[in-house]
Order: structure tokens, then C-alpha cells, then sequence
């Protein structure tokens, strides 16, 4: 229902009488949620409170009759599945997000527009979405986090949204990871999922030999996706594909190198490389309780030799959740920001599922997961890195046992 919608009344003469509490959004344009949260009020001035507005923290500094975002640097938003930048207009992206519709920008990230994407006003069940200039841009609209991915469309820079038919006239569908991305070397080619176009979107075919396509190697123009547990690749612009190698346990995320043609695999929770024919398990750095988990991984397009891995825990925020290494995977640096927190105050991500690079500017975008959005400023010329062992978080106490509880 709309209970999204909930008011907020605040009073100042004691309860006598009542007024709406007026929510800012210019720092926050998302719409609230029904979780119905209690105000905090400031222990010696009462001007100063908090409060949700939604899934943030939102601040009075005028008694409780108006609240702005403050939530330093958190934004709440989770992206469904993966995104990715367009070569032909690498300033542009839009970001599904799972609980929130969708927002894309057009100068890489200054501003942003919130958009209701699905067409539900609350927020929406947004997947693997995609900009492939200010114009076109697509993502897989669901009913619920599980549901069937609808392949949802808009040609007019964001203004309106359509489902997308195929040729029988019934709304195509996902039947692949939730991943789009366009061809670098022609803005015709666009791939949502499984799905593909060669005419910028106005007609969409499925691809019978690849499940998604996540990168390409620009040199030689070769798209590289997956089909279930193989690597693909395709030299056609992706209407044939042909097997690379098969990867042991799946795969969530892929990256390439530029310069070699090494590829990176997310997969069994681990990175893997492949190169000579074969594939390699790369070490990569601990979190405080000795695990490693990766299920996104990102290579630099301009200097391939900075590489990115990340990986949530869920049942616990991991302090190896976001790392770099500067040459290739030999050695890292564990970009993770934990407790205490540096002087200078800076925060960073948590529990990241999905990692890019910026090819113009070079910054690492890092989703984590409802922590939301960040970006990482690209290393400096003389970043060196330790080894995985002495790159991992320090060791803490092993966690308390998880017991499930019903709500």
C-alpha cells in the first residue's frame, strides 16, 4: 500500500498542538519506506534530532520541523546484480537499484537523476541496468528480488519507461545473470542479459550460445560473457560465440586485462585467472576472521595492471570486502575502512558486490550492497602492496554462532 508514504508530526508547545514534519530531499531524493522509525532527540539541545528517512539517517537542527539527510556518505542504495560504463559515453550511467528504482548521471557522477524506473512510486525490484549514451537506457524490472527479470526500456534520456516485446509481442525476459552492457565498438549493439540488439535497442533477440556479456577487449573488439559455467567470447559483435575455457564452480563477475588478454573470474568465491590455456587461483587478502570471499572483480582499462576484487559476507561486514593490487594480483592493498576510523574522518565501502572502473577518470565505483555507492580515487605512482597473507585484516575473535529466528 502507500503506508511508504508515512507522516511525521512534531510538536512545540508540549503536545498542545501538532505540525508535518517536512522531509528535505535535496540530499536525498529517494522515497521513504514503511520502516516506521523512532526520532532521537539530542541530549542537551533540544533544536537537534534524528531520524529515518528510510533506509538513511536524516537530521533536525530546527526542533524536529524539517529533517536532511545525514547519513555521512551512506546512501542506502543497492544495486540489482551489476552495471557498467559505455565507451561511447563513459560520463553517463544508470544504476538499477534493488529497493529504489533506478538514477543515472550525465557528468560521471556530479549530479544524479531519480527516476521511478518500474513505474511502482515506492521504489522497484531493478536488475543489471544500463546506459549506453543520455538517451538509451534499459534494466530487468521484477516483481519481487527473486522474480523474472522484464527487460524495461527508455529512448528518451529517462522520461519514460516501456517494457520490451519480442517479436510474438509478449515482454522479453532474463533467463541469465543480471548483467547488460553495450558493444564498445558499435552503439547499435546492446546486451541485457541473455537478450541482444543490433539496431540501439528498438528490437531484441536472445542469444542462444551466451547466458550475459561482461566485458570486452578493446584492441581486438572481443566481447567476453559466460554460458552457464563456460567463459565465451565473440568476435561478431555477439551474434556467434565460442567457448574459452570451462570454469570449475561458475562464475559471478569477469574482467580482462587490455594489455595481456588475461581473464578474471569471480568464482567459488575466490579470483581466478586464465591465461596459457589454463586456469589459476589467485591469492587474494583474508578478512578478520580468515576467509576470503570474491564475487566481483574489475581491472583498470587504461592501466590493466590495477586490479579490484570484492566480496560481501552478509552474515557479518567483512574488513577485506574491497581490495587493489597494482600488479596484476601479485601483491594488494586492502582498501577496506573499518573501526577506529582515520583522523581525517574517511569512510568507505562495506560488504561490496560490484566493482568497475572508470575509463575515463580511472576511479573505481564500488557498490555495497544497502550501504550504497562510493567511489576510489585511482592509485598513485608509487602505491606498492603487500602479499595476500600480510595484506589481510588483522584477526579477530571468531564470530558468535548464527541462530535463525523468525521475524
Amino acid at each position: 500500500g502507500d503506508n511508504w508514504k508515512w507522516t511525521r508530526y512534531v510538536s512545540q508547545d508540549g503536545g498542545g498542538t501538532f505540525q508535518i514534519v517536512v522531509t528535505d530531499s535535496k540530499l536525498a531524493p529517494l522515497p521513504q519506506n514503511a520502516r516506521q522509525g523512532y526520532a532521537t532527540w539530542h541530549p542537551t539541545d533540544p533544536n537537534i534530532a534524528w531520524n529515518l528517512g528510510g533506509d538513511w539517517v536524516t537530521k533536525s537542527t530546527d526542533g524536529g520541523r524539517t529533517f536532511l539527510w545525514s547519513a555521512n556518505g551512506y546512501n542506502g542504495v543497492m544495486l540489482g546484480g551489476m552495471f557498467s560504463f559505455s565507451a561511447h559515453a563513459p560520463g553517463v550511467v544508470f544504476l538499477a537499484f534493488q529497493d529504489y528504482n533506478g538514477a543515472f548521471t550525465t557528468d560521471g557522477g556530479e549530479t544524479w537523476n531519480y527516476r521511478d524506473v518500474s513505474g511502482r512510486g515506492w521504489g522497484g525490484y531493478c536488475y543489471g541496468g544500463h546506459a549506453v549514451d543520455a538517451r538509451v537506457m534499459w534494466f530487468g524490472d521484477a516483481p519481487d528480488w527473486g522474480g523474472k527479470r522484464t527487460l524495461r526500456l527508455s529512448r528518451d534520456g529517462g522520461k519514460t519507461w516501456a517494457n520490451a516485446t519480442g517479436a510474438d509481442g509478449l515482454p522479453l525476459t532474463f533467463s541469465g545473470p543480471d548483467v547488460s552492457y553495450s558493444d564498445p565498438a558499435d552503439v547499435r549493439v546492446l546486451f541485457a542479459s541473455n537478450l541482444r540488439s543490433d539496431d540501439k535497442g528498438v528490437t531484441w533477440r536472445p542469444m542462444s550460445d551466451c547466458d550475459g556479456v561482461y566485458t570486452c577487449r578493446f584492441a581486438t573488439g572481443t566481447l567476453i560473457g559466460k554460458k552457464k559455467s563456460t567463459v565465451v567470447r565473440s568476435d561478431d559483435r555477439g551474434v556467434t560465440w565460442t567457448k574459452v575455457a570451462d570454469v570449475e564452480g561458475g562464475v559471478d563477475d569477469l574482467a580482462v586485462d587490455q594489455k595481456t588478454g588475461r581473464i578474471y573470474a569471480a568464482s567459488q568465491e575466490r579470483l581466478k585467472a586464465f591465461e596459457n590455456g589454463a586456469w589459476r587461483t589467485v591469492e587474494t587478502p583474508r578478512d578478520q576472521y580468515g576467509n576470503v570471499r570474491v564475487t566481483t572483480v574489475a581491472a583498470d582499462p587504461k592501466v590493466p595492471a590495477v586490479l579490484y576484487v570484492g566480496g560481501p559476507r552478509n552474515l557479518y561486514a567483512s574488513h577485506a570486502t574491497v581490495c587493489r593490487s597494482t600488479d596484476g594480483g601479485t601483491t594488494w592493498t586492502n582498501l577496506t575502512v573499518t573501526t577506529p576510523l582515520s583522523k581525517e574522518g574517511a569512510d568507505g565501502p562495506h560488504e561490496v558486490s560490484a566493482i568497475r572502473v572508470d575509463p575515463v577518470t580511472r576511479d573505481a565505483w564500488v557498490n555495497g550492497q544497502c550501504f550504497g555507492m562510493w567511489r576510489i580515487a585511482s592509485p598513485g605512482a608509487k602505491e606498492g602492496g603487500l602479499s595476500a597473507v600480510r595484506a589481510s585484516a588483522p584477526r579477530a575473535e571468531a564470530p558468535p554462532p548464527v541462530i535463525a529466528t523468525r521475524p
